[in-house]
C-alpha cells in the first residue's frame, strides 16, 4: 500500500526540523512524482509543479548533486517542457559528466521532443539522440536499454540496419527481455524480411506469453504475407489477453473480411 499523503507529512515534518537538508526536498520532490504516475489524479499538474518547487529548493540547498537537476529534468519531461528538460539534463551531466544515465535520459528526451513536435529540425535532434546514447554507451556498456535505445532512434531515421546491430547488441547484453525481440521483428518488418520477423515474434512471445502486443504484431506480419487464415488466429490470441484494445478488433474484422474475399475469389 503507498501511502504517499503519510509520507509527504513525513517529509513536511522532517524539513520543519532541518529545513536546509536539500535531501530531504528531493525526497519530497519525488513522493509526488511517484504519487502522480501510480494515481494518475485530476491535479496531476498541480502536483507535477508542487515537484518542481521541491526540486528547486533541494538545488538551491544542494546545488552541487546531480541528481536534483536529474530529477526536474524528468519532472519537465512529463509536463511536456522538454527544451527546459534538456536544459536541466544539461546541468545534470556538467555537475557529473560519467553518469551514464543522464545521458541516456536526455537521449529519450529529445527523441519525445521529436514524436510530440515533429519539429522542421527533426533530423539533428535525432542525430543529438544518437549522440547521447553513445555517450550513454560508453559510460556503462552494458546496460541493453542504452543499445536498444539507440536502435529505435535509428529506426525512426530509416537507418534499419544499423537499427538491427544494435537491436543484436541489446539482446546480447540482456537475452531475457522479450521487448528486444519484438523491437527486433518491427525493424525486419520494415525491410520486408517478414519470416525473420515471425522467427523473433515467436521468440518475444516465448519470453513473454502474456504480452498481447507481441500477437498482434506478428498478425500484422502475417497479413503482409497474405497469410490472412494464421493472422486471424494471432488477432484471437491479442485479443484474449487483452479484450480492451480495440485496435486488435478494428484489425481483425479488416483482415477477416480480406481473407473471406480471398476464399470468394479462390471459389
Amino acid at each position: 500500500m503507498f501511502r504517499f499523503k503519510e509520507a509527504l507529512e513525513s517529509y513536511d515534518l522532517a524539513i520543519q526540523k532541518n529545513p536546509d537538508d536539500a535531501e530531504f526536498y528531493y525526497e519530497k520532490g519525488m513522493a509526488f512524482y511517484l504519487a502522480i504516475i501510480l494515481a494518475n489524479t485530476l491535479d496531476e499538474m498541480n502536483r507535477l509543479e508542487e515537484a518542481l518547487d521541491n526540486y528547486d529548493l533541494a538545488i538551491q540547498k544542494n546545488p552541487e548533486q546531480a541528481d536534483y537537476f536529474k530529477c526536474k529534468a524528468i519532472i519537465l519531461d512529463k509536463m511536456k517542457r522538454f527544451q527546459e528538460a534538456l536544459d536541466y539534463y544539461d546541468l545534470a551531466i556538467k555537475k557529473d559528466p560519467d553518469d551514464a544515465e543522464f545521458y541516456y535520459e536526455k537521449g529519450m528526451a529529445l527523441y519525445l521532443a521529436i514524436i510530440l513536435a515533429n519539429t522542421l529540425d527533426e533530423m539533428n535532434r535525432l542525430e543529438e539522440a544518437l549522440d547521447n546514447y553513445d555517450l550513454a554507451i560508453q559510460k556503462n556498456p552494458e546496460q541493453a536499454d542504452y543499445f536498444k535505445c539507440k536502435a529505435i532512434t535509428l529506426d525512426k531515421m530509416n537507418r534499419f540496419q544499423e537499427a538491427l546491430d544494435y537491436y543484436d547488441l541489446a539482446i546480447y547484453k540482456n537475452p531475457d527481455d522479450a521487448d528486444y525481440f519484438k523491437c527486433k521483428a518491427i525493424a525486419l518488418d520494415s525491410l520486408n524480411r517478414y519470416q525473420e520477423a515471425l522467427f523473433f515474434y515467436d521468440q518475444a512471445i516465448q519470453k513473454n506469453p502474456e504480452e498481447a502486443e507481441f500477437y498482434f504484431e506478428k498478425a500484422n506480419t502475417l497479413n503482409s504475407m497474405n497469410r490472412y487464415e494464421e493472422a486471424l488466429l494471432y488477432y484471437d490470441l491479442a485479443i484474449q489477453r487483452n479484450s480492451k484494445d480495440s485496435q486488435y478488433y478494428i484489425c481483425k474484422g479488416l483482415y477477416k473480411t480480406l481473407y473471406q474475399q480471398q476464399i470468394i475469389y479462390m471459389i
